[in-house]
């Protein structure tokens, strides 16, 4: 099994020259064990082949794939995406011992994704993202990082004294993921989504063990305990607050035609949110904008009223298309 110092000498050798790309065997050889994410549930659902938790995880991780998929065609998002690559890009979690092992292997969904670059970059991002979600180095840097952030922004002395009794990684391999986050974001085509793929994936994944019970992430158990600390938002208070959002239409549901769901992702930040709109507030002039929004993939401007604890958005609600 390719253990992180072997893909991370290979990804830094394959960026900065010192390798050409390699066949696909050596290459296949060169990754082996490292394309799955490997979740294993001590206590697993009895009811469930899959926990609802989990399920929203996967369901991230699927969402970001298409998305880098999208931008990797010149789309701005999922909906320029044909029905039969949504196919093709399509997640499969293996189920394993009753309920107690979820395997996700993510190579094959990953180079259709990423097909249009060519062998040389495709094995570099495939690296990358082997190092941030196949292997235990990814989990615990991932923590680790998380951890350093949430001493910044958690104020309470019981969180605080909590997360200094932990430590998931050393500072050098710290130091190591930042080296690669960087690189990917400054040197490879597309390593900007690539890195927000992944952190978003682990980030609902700690989400899931948090609420679903201890877990074991490509090999290392995580409590409840500790990844509720790990995402937990600072404390703060709810505030509602009115802004003018530069976004995309990424999606509108309208199973009920008279209280239609809007999906939109902001240009800048790419944070996606979604928001339920009663058509009596609902004119036809700004139905129809948002439809051909939709259609051509314009980024608009739309009046929302934002509900926030701290930095996190709890709800959006639409006011008004300016």
């Amino acid at each position: 099994m390719a253990d992180a110092t072997t893909l991370e000498r290979l990804f830094f050798d394959l960026l900065e020259g010192r390798r050409a790309s390699l066949s696909q065997e050596d290459f296949a050889a060169a990754v082996a064990g490292a394309t799955q994410l490997r979740i294993y549930i001590p206590n697993p659902p009895i009811n469930s082949s899959i926990s609802t938790s989990f399920m929203r995880a996967f369901i991230e991780l699927q969402a970001q794939l298409n998305t880098l998929a999208a931008k990797a065609r010149g789309k701005p998002n999922a909906t320029g995406l044909t029905r039969a690559l949504k196919e093709d890009l399509e997640l499969n979690v293996v189920v394993e011992d009753g309920s107690a092992q979820y395997l996700l292997d993510f190579v094959n969904s990953m180079q259709k994704a990423i097909g249009k670059m060519n062998g040389k970059q495709a094995q570099q991002t495939i690296i990358a993202v082997a190092l941030l979600l196949g292997v235990g180095w990814g989990a615990t840097t991932w923590m680790e990082v998380q951890r350093q952030v949430q001493l910044e922004q958690l104020r309470t002395q019981e969180h605080i004294h909590a997360l200094d009794a932990l430590k998931f990684a050393t500072s050098a391999e710290v130091d190591s993921r930042n080296r690669l986050v960087e690189a990917l974001v400054d040197q490879v085509e597309l390593g900007k989504d690539v890195v927000e793929l992944a952190d978003s994936t682990m980030r609902a994944v700690m989400k899931a063990t948090a609420t679903g019970g201890a877990a074991e992430i490509n090999g290392q158990p995580v409590s409840s305990e500790v990844a509720d600390l790990l995402t937990i938002s600072p404390r703060s208070e709810l505030v509602k607050v009115q802004e003018n959002v530069l976004a995309r239409v990424i999606d509108i549901n309208t199973e009920d035609v008279l209280r239609p769901v809007i999906e939109m992702q902001e240009a800048d930040a790419g944070k996606r949110f979604r928001f339920r709109v009663e058509d009596d507030l609902f004119a036809a002039d700004q139905r129809a904008a948002l439809f051909d929004a939709l259609e051509t993939g314009a980024l608009i401007q739309v009046r929302v009223e934002l509900t926030k604890f701290g930095d996190d958005v709890r709800s959006v609600e639409f006011v008004t298309l300016p």
